[in-house]
């Protein structure tokens, strides 16, 4: 149902098309073909071709568009192979295409991707060196963008990688006055794929009788329990006020005509998530549903070529309970030009990434964005000659794992002692290594061997596997009951480890052994207490709440959800390995 005013015209999609006019209608349709030369480094597949060979939906996922710009960018008529005739040089590294088992990106590997790729072609050709970056250009397609972090205050904390200070990039977030958006970037759109969009067109006289259209999130209950973050609130405002009112068709469900209701509406809420922007933006655009864009000091998609204020509708987000009265109060006029704004053909190719490449597409509006910032200024962006060592391409910081270990006392076969305990880090150029250590050891740091390994042999271990390659960390758990190991358990984790400090615990109490990372974020879990099948005494539980500790239910939701979406190893399933029989726990009463 729509309200009268605008339904007794029957806002359908035959109106003409009108023509952008003035300066912005001229950027749309320019050709960067002849104004502009691009060099295009050649990795090793590691950094591209092989990653998206391990995970092919990284091909339609909406940061698809660093892969399509790297395969436009090899055919198209701007590249040079000539490094020295070159305006631009592009460095090709796919940095959103490691994705969850339920395709989620994991941007935590990025940032050493990109150090490295940077070292790599900073070793092998001149020209990184000669100007630090500034005549060269990255695809960032992150949530929010080169901090490489999907949740905005991580990111704020994180920043800008400092490697990329100089060079331009090219990403989809976009927001003023935000320490993820750099001067003088290129913001475009997500990524779209072009083909199923054509799949879903219905015919054009199909009149619009849905008002206001959403499908989506409004709380990430996942991500965050607490409300209130997610979208800075402005979702929930949305779903609060409107759940139940006739003109505004909102829901979670995704159902399999969303791009047909599309177009049947006539505007389509394009509201912030984690980050600013939405392949709503796009898919609004496509379908000539005029994009309602809730989100403060969003920078949208080539902003210098496409009349968005003429387009689109900006609601603030603190206007969300008001947005029925702000949208049944437009005039018809402006709506139908709005409507005829969106029917024009270059509106929609300049938003799209298609294969092949058209002209005056979203690969074309990049060009142009690179084009209308030549020439560089050689004073400004030619440096001298500088001698970087290897510590310029490391992490801003180091790890730091701190083992919190606990002694417990057990019972022997004829007295009551405290098993004695030892923790230390071991450093090597692969990663960091933590062991903690129990039973029957000998430790002393005056020693060049540390360890002693006595007949009863208990260990719980953390390590890094990594690597200087660029790939990323894993953390792998394994826990040794009287010297028998194989409890190996591996994990991705969902932050850098590299760039910033972090404090990794490990609780040991009868019924558990339990890891955590920063003191209150619960993140895995090993196998169950095995160290010689022992029960307890002498200790009191009041005294001693540890003895006791169990997980909440907060903890257990979170144990779920790291085990669904991070770990890629585990023991215990591993029947292929155990070919006798998995390994027999011990199970404490």
């Amino acid at each position: 149902m729509i309200p009268t005013r605008v339904g007794a015209i029957k806002l359908g999609r035959t109106q003409r098309t009108e023509r952008i006019s003035g300066s912005a209608g001229d950027v749309l349709e320019d050709d960067p073909v002849g104004r502009l030369k691009v060099f295009v480094y050649e990795l090793p597949s590691k950094y591209n071709k092989k990653i998206l060979q391990k995970d092919p939906r990284c091909l339609t996922h909406m940061f698809a568009a660093e892969i399509f710009m790297h395969r436009f960018l090899l055919s198209s008529p701007v590249r040079t192979l000539n490094p020295e005739e070159a305006d631009w040089f592009y460095t090709p590294v796919y940095t959103t295409c490691d994705l969850t088992p339920n395709g989620l990106p994991l941007p935590f590997k990025s940032p050493r991707m990109m150090r490295s790729a940077i070292q790599l072609i900073s070793s092998n050709w001149p020209y990184w060196n000669r100007t630090e970056g500034a005549d060269h250009f990255f695809v960032v397609p992150h949530d929010f963008g080169a901090c490489f972090h999907y949740q905005e205050e991580k990111a704020i904390e994180r920043g800008i990688l400092s490697l990329l200070q100089r060079a331009t990039l090219v990403q989809t977030f976009g927001q003023k006055n935000h320490v993820c958006l750099k001067e003088g970037s290129i913001t475009i759109p997500p990524y779209a794929p072009p083909q199923k969009m054509q799949t879903h067109l219905i015919p054009e006289k199909t009149p619009r009788s849905i008002f206001v259209y959403f499908r989506g999130l409004f709380y990430d209950v996942g991500n965050d329990p607490e409300g209130g973050y997610y979208a800075r609130g402005a979702r929930a405002a949305v779903w609060e006020n409107f759940k139940d009112n006739p003109l505004f068709d909102i829901s979670t469900e995704h159902p399999t005509t969303y791009y047909e209701d599309m177009q049947r509406a006539v505007f389509c809420l394009c509201p912030l998530g984690w980050a600013p922007w939405s392949p709503r933006l796009v898919e609004a655009v496509i379908f000539g549903c005029i994009p309602v864009i809730i989100a403060d000091d969003i920078v949208l998609p080539f902003a210098d070529a496409i009349p968005w204020e003429e387009i689109g509708v900006f609601v603030d987000e603190k206007d969300v309970p008001n947005l029925d009265t702000i949208l049944t109060s437009i005039p018809v006029e402006v709506i139908l030009r709005k409507q005829r704004l969106l029917a024009n053909p270059s509106m929609k190719q300049a938003m799209l990434f298609p294969q092949p490449a058209q002209p005056g597409d979203a690969f074309h509006q990049v060009l142009n964005g690179l084009a209308r910032k030549l020439p560089h200024d050689r004073v400004a962006v030619y440096l001298k000659p500088a001698n970087h060592g290897e510590e310029y391409y490391r992490a801003p910081a180091v790890l730091e794992v701190l083992v919190k270990y606990y002694l417990l006392k057990s019972v022997a076969a004829s007295s009551t002692s405290y098993v004695s305990g030892c923790a230390f880090l071991e450093s090597t150029i692969s990663g960091v290594r933590s062991v903690f250590s129990t039973r029957n050891l000998e430790c002393d740091p005056r020693k060049e061997n540390r360890l002693k390994k006595g007949p009863m042999w208990d260990e719980i271990d953390l390590e890094f596997l990594g690597n200087l390659s660029g790939d990323p960390y894993i953390l792998q758990t394994n826990v040794l009951s009287q010297g028998k190991g194989n409890r190996e358990q591996q994990f991705y984790l969902w932050f850098d480890q590299t760039a910033d400090f972090h404090t990794y615990s490990i609780l040991w109490n009868p019924q558990h052994i339990m890891n955590f990372n920063d003191y209150n974020a619960w993140v895995w879990s090993s196998a169950t207490s095995t160290s010689s099948c022992s029960s307890t005494s002498g200790t009191s539980g009041s005294n001693n709440p540890w003895l006791s500790e169990e997980l909440d239910k907060n903890s257990q939701d979170r144990l779920r959800w790291v085990l669904k979406n991070y770990m890629i190893y585990n023991y215990f399933v591993d029947s292929k390995r155990f070919l006798h029989g998995l390994p027999m726990e011990c199970t404490m009463d």
